[in-house]
This record gives structure tokens, C-alpha cells and sequence, in this order.
């Protein structure tokens, strides 16, 4: 702003009303081996920007106003919002300093579970005969499974590549060493065969592969919802781990 405007102006952003969107639910920002302190220290409501700030709140659930409701979805999907809300509240199971074991709904679990990897596509996508035989791009839209960690994103793509028919398409990158590094573009073990393996948080993988009516979304409501949760015996468990950070909630007002 000070580029536009001009350094020599006192104002902040030179008097202009800015407007920033965001729910301290959400993502929390990402910083490299940094803990909670850390972490909430870096939110825009510990910013010295916050003292200046009027916090407006989008208080309606808009879903519960649709026409098309009858007064028993309605309720379920205000139930099902209302238990999303305190989840990301870290309301459940109080008193807790952010970090509870929370039991979860039955009607969500995948608690029947030999195959894993089998058990969460079927209550994703149906059984193979009928993954194989949908071709509506609207189906595929609308339904997806989250991971935690890259390593499962990686092992569910590559056994729903092979559950899907249809050609498969790879592609691949091509990774050098920066000409200007001067000090590592002779070096011979940096090559491209290393830099192919490379499989680290925001970089694609050296392949991609996709195949067609591949598509993904968020989950929105209570039907979309299915949790695999795996204990360390590998046996699916009915608690999880909720952890929460309490302490980004400070400075937004009453009933944040």
C-alpha cells in the first residue's frame, strides 16, 4: 500500500477501508516447525492491525433457508451444523485446553473395516460396479475423501485410479537445478533422478496421473459424511483426537 500511496502518509492503508474475510476455525497459518505459541502469535487478530478492526459476523445458515426443506431436513441438517460448530470450537468434551478425545456419531463412522482402503470408497463411491458403470461428472463433484497426510492422499488416488475405468493420461514433470545455483548445478548427485523422488508438502508429485469424470470437492452436508478412523493397531476406533486452538479465538467478540 505504501508503494501506491506513498510512504510519507501516517494513515493506516492511507484511511481506505479494507476488508478481510476469514474464520478463525479454519486453516491457522502455516509456519515451518513453529508450535501453537508460534502459530497463534502469527493470526491477524494477534496483528497489531486487529485494535483497528470491527469484527461483522455472518450469523445465518443460509442451507436452512432454502424453500425446498421440510421441517424434518431442516432439523437434521441444524443438528449437523450445530455439531460441525462445536468440533471447530473445541466445544465437546469440556472443560479441555484444546485438545480432547471427541466421540463420534455413529451415523458417520466406517466401523466394519477389513479392507480400509476398500470400506471408504464403497461409502463414498458405491460398490465397483456401479464406480465403473457412472459417468456423471456431477457424482464425482460432489463427493470426496480427505486425508490427513500426503502419504494416504497418495495411496487413496492410486487405488481410485485403478477402481476407475476409462484411459488414463500421465503426466510428468521436468525438474533441473536452477542455472544460477552455482554451486549445485555441477553436482552430479543432485540430478534429476533425485529431484524426481522429491514428495514434500506443496509441491506436486514428479507424476500425475488422472483419468476422465476425476473431479473433487468439499463435503457440505450430513450425507456427504463418512469418518475412517484408524487406532494404532490399525482397527478402526469410535474417538479421535480434536485438537483445537483456543487462543486464536481471543478479540472476536462474544459467542465466537
Amino acid at each position: 500500500m505504501s508503494d501506491i500511496v506513498g510512504k510519507h502518509r501516517t494513515k493506516l492503508f492511507d484511511g481506505n477501508v479494507m476488508v478481510f474475510g476469514c474464520d478463525f476455525r479454519q486453516i491457522l497459518p502455516v509456519i515451518n516447525g513453529a508450535g501453537r505459541a508460534e502459530i497463534v502469535l502469527a493470526s491477524l487478530n494477534s496483528s497489531y492491525l486487529w485494535e483497528y478492526c470491527k469484527v461483522l459476523k455472518l450469523t445465518n445458515n443460509m442451507q436452512l433457508l432454502a424453500g425446498d426443506l421440510t421441517t424434518e431436513e431442516a432439523l437434521e441438517l441444524e443438528q449437523f451444523s450445530n455439531w460441525i460448530l462445536k468440533v471447530s470450537k473445541g466445544k465437546i468434551a469440556e472443560p479441555n485446553d484444546g485438545e480432547a478425545d471427541i466421540e463420534i456419531p455413529p451415523v458417520f463412522l466406517i466401523t466394519d473395516a477389513d479392507n480400509h482402503l476398500e470400506a471408504i470408497s464403497k461409502a463414498i463411491y458405491g460398490d465397483f460396479a456401479s464406480l465403473q458403470q457412472n459417468k456423471e461428472t456431477q457424482f464425482f463433484q460432489e463427493r470426496a475423501i480427505l486425508c490427513p497426510i500426503n502419504e494416504d492422499v497418495n495411496i487413496i488416488n492410486e487405488y481410485m485410479l485403478h477402481m476407475l475405468d476409462g484411459e488414463e493420461n500421465i503426466y510428468i514433470s521436468a525438474n533441473s537445478i536452477d542455472p544460477s545455483d552455482t554451486n549445485s548445478v555441477n553436482y552430479e548427485a543432485l540430478g534429476p533422478d533425485l529431484l524426481n523422488t522429491i514428495n514434500i508438502s506443496g509441491l506436486p508429485n514428479h507424476s500425475l496421473r488422472l483419468k476422465l469424470y476425476v473431479a473433487i470437492s468439499r463435503v457440505t452436508s450430513k450425507k456427504g459424511l463418512k469418518i475412517l478412523a484408524l487406532g494404532k493397531d490399525g482397527k478402526p476406533q469410535k474417538k479421535t483426537m480434536n485438537v483445537v486452538f483456543k487462543n486464536n479465538f481471543n478479540n472476536l467478540g462474544e459467542n465466537n
